[in-house]
């Protein structure tokens, strides 16, 4: 209701969307023990307008702010570092040209790895 009522733009919304949908995410239990790989235990991605992407996900590890992301595919190179509460996301305004695949490989401070891959536009 408080997204419907204000004068917010369309792109304002769909942050403010994301944002929420990681606070979310992050309210769910912990379980990872030490010394084991990060869990990437969501990855999905949202485009609030033409060529704007924001891709979001959860990690589960013992210390979840130690880790980060790094993507591949057609993003790669691209980075972001994981929150406390294990929430990550990236923004970027990209033409992706054809449909395929993004990665996301989260690493521990151990160099530990954990793998998720995102595909969009295949039914």
């Amino acid at each position: 209701m408080f997204l419907a009522s204000t004068r917010l733009s369309f792109f304002s919304r769909f942050v403010l969307f994301a944002v929420g949908m990681c606070s979310a995410l992050s309210a769910m239990p912990a379980v990872a023990d030490a010394n084991v790989p990060p869990v990437i235990t969501f990855f999905d991605y949202v485009i609030p307008m033409d060529d704007y992407f924001i891709f979001y996900g959860m990690v589960d590890d013992e210390d979840p702010a130690s880790c980060t992301i790094l993507f591949g595919g057609p993003l790669e190179g691209g980075y972001t570092s994981v929150n406390e509460d294990g929430s990550f996301m990236l923004c970027l305004s990209w033409d992706p040209g054809d449909l395929r695949s993004v990665t996301a490989t989260a690493y521990d401070s151990l160099y530990q790895a954990s793998y998720a891959t995102k595909t969009w536009g295949v039914e």
